[in-house]
């Protein structure tokens, strides 16, 4: 006996109230794995790469034929399954009219609606408001990106962008207002963030638009980074009462620094709001085609690229780029991992973040090492040099133990890439 089926999507608010009050509920959790690089459908959640699928069953005859409706919360759908015992069955069978009214599509051959993709991927039917997203975005104090459905790419990276520009703005200002170490590491961030956004994400705008504000965005930071290392350097020299000879033509480097960086701050905040009003386009005027595309699977081979990228910067030991590629790549596991729904992202933001760290304390030592020298202080550096060699030896542990969590990644993204609609 051969198993055949139609499939059709229901109106799911008026069958929902429906079925409540007539039928009996079986309810399942499945929850998707990924194994061998295929996906499968289990009822534990050991290796689940999604959240669960919570899967309402309503079982019923019509016709004497078997059917069943199933009902995704999550996803606001609602498709009914009937089945046939031959291929007779299926020709001659017309639904009737009380449920007929009730169907919006028929998606017996639509594998957008298979099990498989509802999880991974929503509701197809979803309708993404962003207005009003936005008005939630910029708002929230820690965005999380999780998509209840099917999005387009533009509005998904925009609201990331948009719930950043609040943040910005405070930061911004703190700097102007305290002008040390900390508040410009905390602007250095925030910016960097924004920049990880762009760089990374930046094909699903127009090119000549984004090219304008990231070159804006990318000669205020490095400004700033240079700012910081001065600083660093004043205030560790400061602290430790340790005198050299070049101090005080290095207070009046920071000092100069510190004018040309406060000068373009005025500058970003006017660049901000130009961004702001690019980010609100409701047109998708400054998308480019692939901006219209599906979020997740969009999405995934760029974000694979990006560690592709910084895979190839750890052999460089250039400490400081390494520092700079594994916070972009921390920025992005910990903004978008929350979109493809697994722990695993969780994990290696976190491992991410200690190589940022480590890498940003070898720089540090090498700036102080180089300010130092020709300076009659050999024990101080000989502690320096005996402080890198550690710090390097201790990055290279950490960066052995995220090589097995990038494969795990890696292989959930392809999955969103091939399987993206």
């Amino acid at each position: 006996m051969t198993d055949l089926k139609l499939r059709f999507l229901l109106n799911s608010q008026e069958i929902f109230s429906k079925l409540a009050k007539n039928f009996i509920c079986e309810k399942t959790k499945y929850y998707l794995r990924l194994k061998n690089n295929a996906l499968s459908l289990s009822n534990n959640d050991k290796n689940a790469i999604c959240n669960a699928l919570l899967q309402s069953k309503f079982t019923f005859s019509l016709a004497n034929l078997p059917c069943v409706i199933l009902l995704y919360d999550f996803c606001d759908l609602a498709i009914l399954e009937v089945s046939f015992n031959d291929a007779d069955e299926l020709k001659n069978f017309n639904l009737p009219s009380v449920i007929e009214n009730l169907v919006l599509e028929n998606i017996t051959n639509n594998d957008s609606y298979a099990l498989n993709n509802v999880a991974l991927f929503g509701n197809p039917r979803f309708k993404f408001n962003y207005q009003n997203a936005l008005k939630y975005a910029q708002n929230l104090a820690n965005f999380s990106l999780q998509s209840p459905g099917v999005i387009s790419a533009y509005d998904g990276i925009r609201c990331v962008l948009i719930s950043l520009i609040k943040p910005l703005k405070a930061t911004l200002n703190k700097f102007l207002a305290h002008k040390n170490t900390k508040s410009i590491n905390e602007l250095n961030f925030i910016l960097m963030q924004n920049i990880a956004i762009m760089q990374s994400f930046g094909a699903i705008f127009d090119e000549k638009i984004l090219n304008v504000f990231l070159s804006l965005l990318n000669n205020y930071t490095t400004n700033l980074n240079e700012l910081a290392k001065k600083n660093y350097l004043c205030e560790y020299l400061q602290v430790q009462n340790i005198g050299v000879q070049s101090f005080a033509i290095l207070e009046r480097e920071r000092s100069v620094l510190e004018d040309d960086c406060i000068a373009k701050s005025h500058e970003l905040e006017n660049i901000l709001k130009e961004w702001v009003f690019v980010l609100h386009d409701d047109e998708f005027f400054y998308s480019s085609p692939l901006g219209k595309n599906e979020l997740k699977s969009t999405l995934a081979p760029l974000f694979s690229r990006k560690i592709n990228m910084f895979l190839t910067q750890i052999y460089s030991l250039n400490y400081e780029s390494i520092g700079i590629k594994a916070n972009e790549l921390f920025v992005l596991a910990s903004l978008f991992g929350s979109l493809y729904q697994s722990q695993k992202f969780a994990k290696f933001a976190k491992k991410l973040n200690n190589i940022s760290i480590n890498s940003n304390q070898i720089v540090k030592y090498k700036i102080l090492n180089k300010a130092f020298n020709g300076a009659q202080m050999d024990d101080f550096k000989k502690q320096l040099s005996q402080n890198i060699a550690q710090s390097v030896k201790k990055l290279d542990k950490k960066n052995q133990k995220l090589y097995k969590k990038v494969d795990e990644i890696k292989e959930i993204l392809k999955i969103y890439e091939e399987k993206g609609f």
